[in-house]
């Protein structure tokens, strides 16, 4: 029974993109991201980090498709604290996702074409360190210290995105690209709402990626 639920699964995924155009590429960047939250009294600032990874898309119409993404993203924000006793702390918070970014996309134009894509993220946590930074009043560092806090995290954080670009075609077989993509989590980051550190923060941000797609007819 196995076997023919795998045979059938082969053979509707065959007769889905045979003939039809994929591309497959790669893309990187640059991400500023920060947190939403309701509760956290302290005022978070942005942080910039890497985002990159592989992309496909499969093409249903001429200008309509679907694609999914495997991209590897830092993620994470910073806040200062100005009331300790020791002095003035700085906390830096660095999160790491595998995120697998689900999306419809729309397209217009020929061999230079602008698209938006729309889609859900999945986001699979990888890592989740914070580092404080403690100073005295004349601004000399006097403890450095990091926690590596991942089992407080969730192990999925699930969003949203909305994306805009525009390509340019070289020989009807490869995409240069530019994109700018807005994502923002729909859960809370954190596994317990009484956590010290605010019980309903969500990520959000801003991803400026460049990349490269290579275009080819399924034929399995």
């Amino acid at each position: 029974m196995r076997n023919l639920l795998l045979l059938l699964l082969f053979t509707s995924f065959t007769i889905i993109v045979k003939g039809q155009e994929q591309l497959v590429g790669l893309k990187s960047g640059i991400c500023q991201t920060n947190v939403a939250q309701s509760d956290l009294l302290d005022t978070t600032n942005s942080r910039v980090g890497f985002s990159g990874g592989v992309t496909y898309e499969y093409m249903n119409k001429k200008h309509f498709s679907f694609g999914a993404d495997f991209i590897y993203n830092q993620r994470g924000y910073s806040r200062i604290n100005e009331f300790e006793i020791e002095g003035k702390s700085t906390y830096k918070y660095n999160f790491q996702y595998l995120s697998i970014p689900l999306k419809a996309c729309i397209s217009f134009g020929k061999r230079i074409y602008g698209f938006v894509n729309i889609g859900l993220v999945p986001s699979f946590t990888l890592n989740a360190k914070a580092v404080k930074t403690t100073f005295d009043i004349d601004g000399n560092v006097l403890k450095l210290k990091e926690d590596n806090f991942t089992k407080s995290i969730k192990a999925v954080d699930f969003g949203g995105m909305l994306e805009t670009g525009l390509a340019y075609m070289i020989r009807n077989k490869y995409s240069l690209f530019s994109a700018i993509t807005f994502q923002k989590s729909f859960t809370p980051l954190n596994k317990s709402e009484y956590a010290w550190w605010g019980s309903a923060m969500r990520h959000y941000g801003f991803t400026f990626s460049l990349g490269v797609k290579y275009s080819f007819r399924g034929k399995i």
